[in-house]
């Protein structure tokens, strides 16, 4: 899903519509991902 927000232009409105959820849920679920990219960016980092 964020990968389909990124890298392909889909917007969340279209991709709600597609997998049946809310934007505000989709909105979350991207959310979530980029932290934990975030995190994991954070962690190498300090190795």
């Amino acid at each position: 899903m964020h990968r389909g927000y990124t890298e392909s232009g889909l917007t969340m409105t279209a991709m709600a519509a597609e997998l049946g959820l809310t934007v505000a849920r989709v909105s979350q679920l991207i959310a979530r991902v980029e932290r934990r990219l975030a995190e994991a960016g954070a962690a190498a980092a300090d190795d």
